[in-house]
């Protein structure tokens, strides 16, 4: 098993339906992505300023699978179209487990 964990920080001026279409966007994926088991996804609360903006977890079943998401013309839309206008910075990890 393969997990991704990724954390976004959006502009300031990001908007709710921008956010809420990048979380439906990310929570849609296991519907059409194989080997896509797992996803968490969970937006800030704002309570602290210069905190990520949205954190996800995707849990996969190896590493092939993880590589095809990478890929996948559902999650290269879901990047070009929704997240990179908004996008300040990116940090992600992936592990074994």
């Amino acid at each position: 098993m393969i997990h991704h964990n990724v954390m976004l920080t959006l502009t300031t001026d990001a908007t709710t339906e921008q956010k809420d279409a990048i979380v439906s966007g990310l929570v849609g994926l296991p519907a059409v992505i194989e080997g896509l088991e797992e996803i968490d996804v969970h937006s800030d609360l704002g309570l602290v300023e210069g905190n990520a903006s949205i954190f996800f977890r995707m849990s996969f079943a190896n590493e092939s699978s993880w590589r095809g998401y990478s890929a996948h013309p559902a999650h290269v839309a879901l990047a070009s179209e929704h997240i990179k206008p908004v996008l300040v910075s990116k940090s992600a990890l992936q592990f074994a487990g």
